[in-house]
């Protein structure tokens, strides 16, 4: 299957420059480009451009996500374009917002982030704008 821009047809993509590619909640595909994000549903084979829904829907702010990772323990970590760390549990239904804070050396470093992974011990490293921040477990 190959799926790009097609003029006309609003639930093609919107630019052919997809930059990122995440798996998220519900396996709902997200992806990332200049333009902003789109959703792919594979249920309906069609892209969806306005987020606003699903990010409601997810308890996370509006706006542009970069990132996506699902942990070992199923929890999806959106990284928000300004406003920080949101990790999602589809166990419980809940998100909760991670942000930093001047008077908390064990919240995040920044709200400006660029990428998450996990490593095989369960801990979670960010890549941020002054260096590498690692945790291994937030409440």
């Amino acid at each position: 299957m190959y799926t790009g821009y097609i003029p006309g047809d609003t639930s093609s993509l919107r630019v052919d420059d997809v930059t990122r590619l995440f798996e998220g909640p519900d396996n709902l595909l997200w992806l990332y480009s200049h333009f902003g994000n789109a959703i792919y549903d594979p249920r309906t084979d069609a892209f969806y451009h306005d987020t606003r829904q699903v990010l409601k829907k997810l308890s996370i702010i509006e706006g542009f996500i970069t990132s996506i990772k699902k942990d070992s323990e199923g929890n999806f970590w959106f990284i928000h374009f300004n406003r920080g760390l949101f990790r999602y549990s589809p166990a419980t239904g809940k998100t909760v917002r991670l942000v930093h804070d001047d008077k908390d050396t064990a919240s995040i470093a920044t709200h400006s982030m660029s990428a998450i992974t996990e490593d095989n011990k369960g801990t979670i490293w960010l890549i941020h704008q002054n260096g590498i921040f690692e945790k291994n477990r937030w409440a």
